[in-house]
């Protein structure tokens, strides 16, 4: 699937494209999750389990999100550059963070359906071998964000109009 060419649609053409696999529980948040773990959906043959959206007062995708149990290998990489090319940035960590912020959104049984965390990273140039934090394409419609959680062995990658909802700005 190409997520990219979904942005600045109505939502309703997300929600039609993505399929009945996927279910959203959380009443005006736009995560929408697989509840079926037999059930696998796939970005260049690597498994994802939820996304999320962005959209803006009319119901226009802004931003889509694709969230992975992994961290993006050589491989995945080298597919992401055979599709988008080469990162315009790749953004590793040169020092320690700063957790700012928390956050926890839970269901009414209150199970924790998501927690958000708000860090401050110093971020300098440096290469996929060096494990990074976050990679950027800036494409003439479009950017991708790929972000790397190495703690939590999970990635998230966001294709947006505008490069949001991410700001990154490299020290």
């Amino acid at each position: 699937m190409e997520f990219e060419k979904l942005l600045g649609k109505h939502i309703s053409v997300f929600e039609k494209v993505i399929g009945k696999d996927f279910e959203n529980k959380l009443h005006g948040k736009y995560l929408y999750y697989i509840p079926n773990k037999d059930i696998k959906k796939y970005f260049l043959e690597v498994s994802y389990y939820a996304i999320s959206i962005v959209v803006d007062k009319s119901d226009v995708l802004e931003s889509i999100s694709l969230r992975f149990y992994k961290i993006i290998d050589k491989q995945f990489y080298s597919s992401l550059v055979n599709k988008y090319r080469v990162p315009n940035s790749i953004l590793v960590p040169s020092g320690s963070y700063t957790i700012t912020s928390e956050s926890i959104t839970k269901e009414d049984s209150d199970s924790i359906v998501a927690s958000t965390r708000k860090r401050e990273v110093d971020l300098r140039e440096g290469t996929f071998n060096e494990k990074p934090f976050v990679m950027i394409w800036k494409k003439e419609n479009f950017y991708i964000q790929a972000f790397l959680r190495y703690e939590q062995n999970i990635s998230e990658i966001t294709f947006s109009i505008d490069g949001s909802p991410f700001i990154i700005k490299p020290k």
